[in-house]
């Protein structure tokens, strides 16, 4: 999957990369603990930081996550959880 950004977003990116690695000790947590609270609080701390630099990659990720707790999913939980260090790579690659 290639990932695209829009010039806006891209202008987001850097503050939108220090936030989701201020959430690294919160990730690294939650997969230690797999409590599905947090992982709520996790995303919706996501969501938060989306909310003032909006990219969308970002915000589906967040989403998606929110979507498999309210199913209880804990698969795909697990999945959406073990693609967050991908997610970060993927948009570090981003960086001019």
């Amino acid at each position: 999957m290639v990932l695209r950004l829009t010039q806006t977003e891209m202008t987001y990116l850097p503050k939108v990369l220090v936030g989701l690695k201020q959430m690294e000790e919160q990730y690294l947590d939650i997969c230690k603990t797999n409590n599905i609270s947090n992982i709520k609080l996790f995303a919706d701390n996501i969501l938060k930081l989306t909310h003032q630099y909006p990219i969308e990659v970002v915000i589906d990720y967040a989403n998606q996550l929110l979507i498999q707790l309210d199913c209880f999913d804990i698969v795909a939980i697990g999945q959406s959880l073990n693609g967050y260090q991908s997610l970060i790579t993927q948009l570090e690659e981003k960086v001019p």
